[in-house]
């Protein structure tokens, strides 16, 4: 579904409107130096911060928090972004793996980590 969007940037100094494509993604121009967005869609403002996710590769934590965060934004996990691949990180990334026809054995392999960036964008 197509749906009306006006990113806004710091400020309000560069701004755009336009809409999503068909698979409900967004692409926008950021500006150099950007902190954070704010979305407005169908009426709600949402503030986006930039540059706030942590690696998937090569963090202390193995990459664990980026990916939680990914899979939160991705709508896949609800628990915190600690870096703890517990239970709730494993049954989400398993739902993940599944519905991506990868092996859901809850492990964040190359395969999966691979996938999560290309259906996450980064």
């Amino acid at each position: 579904m197509m749906r009306p969007i006006s990113p806004s940037f710091e400020g309000g100094a560069d701004s755009s409107e336009g809409s999503t494509d068909a698979g409900g993604k967004l692409e926008a121009p950021l500006p150099l130096g950007a902190r954070s967005a704010t979305l407005e869609v169908l009426g709600r403002s949402y503030t986006l911060l930039v540059g706030h996710l942590d690696p998937l590769h090569d963090a202390p934590d193995g990459g664990v928090g980026g990916l939680q965060a990914r899979l939160r934004n991705l709508r896949y996990y609800s628990g915190p972004i600690d870096g703890i691949a517990g239970p709730a990180t494993r049954i989400a990334l398993g739902i993940f793996q599944h519905d991506h026809q990868l092996p859901a054995d809850g492990e964040p392999g190359d395969a999966t980590l691979r996938k999560v960036e290309e259906i996450h964008g980064s």
